[in-house]
């Protein structure tokens, strides 16, 4: 079996002063290929010490952000989403008997993730704090009631001494840590947009190029570069991953802005209008894993997908759940990578990525608007709608089998509709199933697909 580096493939990490803007967005958001990560569940020490091992998992495969679940202070009743606020810092993750101390860990951690060319994104919680927390005291006024399901009071987001705390500590955290970004949790539905365009431009000004993205579907506002969902509208929000293999034709989707987006706005004919969407493939909110070692799930649907992809750590192989518990509380069990089904599709998982990464014109392809994507149909008789994704007179094509059997598949792609120009006959190379032959005439051919797996073919034209 192959052992895979993507070490070299993945774009280098580079400081704010040569970083582009491309709108309101830095230009390196196009090539995000985003890993959520529990510091608390990432290792059994549950430290940042320990999770730079995890970050050099990631290298491996190609991932440049990681998004780091809520590492403040719980408390004695929180869960890390229900926290004592986000100028804190929980001292057991970082061995650190001061939150100044601790701050000073997580910028070492920082430090450490761009050494790798990993960016970092932290969680802001932005519904309230813990009952315990001292701030509840010290500014009633910051509060409006009290939230049962994290046992804790909620911020009053009319309060002009709340926001200038908040974002005052919001850019101190980026000025001091390094981080990259933030994602916010339950946004924009609590405190809207206004707060995080104006964090964004008070950070540019000092020379700080974030990005920021939003649990929830949104319009942005110069606010958020993307969703962490498609839509949060699906009665199957959690599982992402089945919008396109069960229920939605993927390019049809994509030029139509068919579940992007909330119902308010495809109503109106705004879903699927803005630059950037990012396909879920798992949260920690999840009760089981999701992608379940399944190579349509997460090369189809995300990483050859027009979005960017975003996982929990571990189900890029099967680490298994307990019952009853959620990804998020689940501590990653690294022995059993070295599976043979999971070292498999792990490694598979990253061929993917390889692919990615290879062919950055197709694949960071982000038009200011998303239904412009460069996604056409290709003809085939896989089920599952095939797909092409192009750019400068050359295609890749996505060929899936869903079934539990292989599949002869015949293909046919439409040249024109890629950009290409009709020639006298294609090149056509298998990325994926490196040994499997590809049987070729003209724009048509046949190729043989495992089950629950898919071909990635690229095609370029004869000089």
């Amino acid at each position: 079996m192959e052992i895979i580096d993507n070490s070299a493939l993945t774009p280098r990490y580079l400081p704010d002063d040569q970083v582009n803007m491309e709108g309101w967005h830095p230009d390196w958001v196009k090539s995000l290929i985003l890993a959520q990560l529990r510091v608390e569940s990432a290792t059994e020490e549950g430290t940042f010490q320990a999770a730079v091992r995890v970050l050099d998992h990631y290298q491996k495969m190609g991932v440049n952000a990681v998004w780091l679940t809520p590492i403040q202070d719980k408390g004695q009743t929180g869960n890390g989403y229900s926290n004592m606020g986000l100028h804190t810092v929980n001292p057991r993750l970082t061995g650190k008997d001061s939150y100044e101390e601790s701050w000073q860990v997580v910028k070492w951690f920082v430090d450490e993730a761009h050494r790798r060319n990993i960016r970092v994104y932290i969680d802001l919680i932005v519904w309230g704090t813990v009952k315990e927390s001292p701030l509840v005291a010290e500014h009633p006024d910051w509060y409006k009631g009290f939230l049962n399901v994290w046992d804790g009071y909620k911020w009053n987001w009319y309060s002009e001494s709340l926001r200038e705390w908040f974002c005052d500590w919001a850019v101190k955290i980026v000025m001091e840590t390094g981080i990259d970004g933030y994602r916010v949790d339950l946004e924009p539905f609590v405190t809207g947009h206004a707060m995080f365009a104006g964090l964004r431009k008070r950070l540019l000004s000092m020379g700080r190029k974030i990005s920021i993205f939003a649990e929830c579907t949104s319009e942005r506002d110069e606010a958020y570069d993307f969703d962490e969902q498609i839509t949060n509208e699906d009665p199957e929000r959690w599982n992402m991953h089945t919008m396109f293999t069960e229920r939605l034709n993927i390019v049809d989707a994509v030029r139509n802005g068919w579940g992007h987006g909330t119902i308010y706005a495809q109503e109106r004919d705004m879903g699927g209008r803005a630059r950037f969407y990012c396909l879920c493939l798992s949260c920690h909110d999840n009760p089981r894993p999701c992608i379940l070692g399944n190579r349509v799930t997460a090369g189809y649907g995300a990483v050859l997908a027009p979005y960017i992809p975003l996982w929990f750590i571990g189900d890029d192989w099967i680490n298994p759940l307990e019952p009853g518990r959620a990804m998020f509380n689940n501590v990653i069990r690294w022995d059993l990578l070295e599976q043979p089904e999971n070292r498999a599709f792990h490694e598979d998982f990253k061929k993917l990525i390889r692919i990615r990464r290879q062919y950055p014109a197709i694949f960071d392809c982000f038009p200011d608007n998303h239904r412009d994507s460069n996604i056409a149909k290709v003809e085939s008789n896989c089920g599952l709608q095939a797909y092409a994704r192009y750019a400068d007179g050359r295609a890749v094509l996505v060929l899936p089998n869903y079934a539990d059997s292989p599949l002869e598949a015949q293909a046919a792609f439409e040249p024109t509709a890629l950009g290409m120009k009709p020639a006298d006959g294609y090149a056509l190379k298998e990325l994926f199933l490196d040994e499997q032959p590809v049987k070729t005439g003209a724009s048509s051919f046949t190729t043989v697909i495992p089950p629950q797996s898919l071909a990635v073919i690229l095609v370029e034209p004869l000089s």
